[in-house]
This record gives structure tokens, C-alpha cells and sequence, in this order.
């Protein structure tokens, strides 16, 4: 395997974990300035820092891994096949962090998701030109007055409590794709 598939996987998922950390930041700060937010915000929030935390730890191993690489070792910890499994859990994380962002802004045009494969399609390509780790932002227009915030409790829940689910299962993924690392880890130590 070669190191640029590994240094893609690396910054791919170092993006997609920077950008959930500014998504579950940005809802926080948005919670503590509105006393009656919805639960179903206070668990987006929880879930959004758990998915985060969760790519962060598969992010680790997978740095270990290129620094093996790179010192002219043999890969240890990730196969292609498992390589390619992250990618598609941390790309479907990213559409949902996307997915919240955008209902967040009461995005709900009919082109949403071709908008949100284009981005993705364009994340991944400025990975591969750059072979580094990629910043993502989040839309900064995300300032909502107390009236939006009013109209937007009741418009948006059932929109959260979805993502909600989506993000648990993504989240229980990533998390069994790290205990598994962490045992293949544990196995190859000297």
C-alpha cells in the first residue's frame, strides 16, 4: 500500500473531525443563548462531539500508520479494504454533518444533496492535490436572530432527531472499526 492512500485517509478524516468539532462547537454556543432549546438540539450536540471523538481516535491510529509507511515500513494496522471502509464511514459523517449545517440554515432546496456530493467530490480532491489534511469551515452565515430561533425550533426537530439516528449508527461503526485497530495494535507490539 502505498503512503498517499494512507496520507489521504489521514487528512480526510483530520477534516472531517476538525469540521464535526466546529459543528458541535457552534451548536453549543447556540444552546447556551437560547433557553428553550429543543432536546432534540441537545442530543444532536452530544452526538456530533461523540462522532467526532470517535474519528479522532481512528485518526490516531491511522497517522501511526503513516509514519510507519514512511519510515519504509510494511502497513500493520489497515488493510485497502479497511482503508476504504473509513473513508466511506467518515464521508457519511461528513454528509450528515453537511446535512445538519444546512437544516441549521433552513436549507432545504431540492438540489441539497447533489450540493453536498459536489462538495464531497471537491473535499477529496483537494485532498488528493494537496496530499495533506484539508480545512473544512463551516458556513459562517450560521447567526440566527430570536425569531429564527423561535420558528426554527418547531420546524427542525424531526429534521435532528434523523440525523440523530444516522450519527449513532456512523458513530457504533467507527467505534467497532477502533476496537478492532486498537486489538490488531495490541497483537503487533513487541
Amino acid at each position: 500500500m502505498d503512503p498517499f492512500t494512507i496520507l489521504g485517509a489521514v487528512g480526510s478524516v483530520v477534516g472531517i473531525a476538525g469540521f464535526g468539532l466546529q459543528l458541535a462547537q457552534f451548536l453549543d454556543t447556540f444552546i447556551e443563548g437560547y433557553t428553550s432549546a429543543p432536546a432534540s438540539l441537545e442530543a444532536i450536540v452530544d452526538t456530533v462531539y461523540s462522532t467526532t471523538g470517535a474519528l479522532e481516535q481512528v485518526q490516531e491510529f491511522l497517522k501511526r500508520e503513516k509514519n510507519n509507511v514512511e519510515q519504509g515500513g510494511e502497513p500493520e494496522l489497515f488493510s485497502p479494504k479497511a482503508l476504504a471502509q473509513i473513508r466511506k464511514t467518515s464521508d457519511k459523517c461528513l454528509k450528515i454533518f453537511w446535512r445538519i449545517e444546512a437544516t441549521i440554515l433552513s436549507d432545504s432546496s431540492s438540489d441539497l444533496e447533489e450540493r453536498i456530493s459536489r462538495r464531497l467530490v471537491e473535499f477529496h480532491a483537494e485532498i488528493e492535490a494537496n496530499r495533506a489534511q484539508t480545512v473544512l469551515r463551516l458556513d459562517t452565515g450560521l447567526k440566527l436572530s430570536t425569531l429564527m430561533r423561535w420558528r426554527w425550533s418547531f420546524n427542525i426537530s424531526n429534521k435532528l432527531d434523523k440525523h440523530n439516528e444516522h450519527l449513532h449508527r456512523l458513530q457504533t461503526t467507527l467505534i467497532l472499526m477502533f476496537q478492532v485497530i486498537s486489538l490488531q495494535a495490541n497483537l503487533i507490539k513487541p
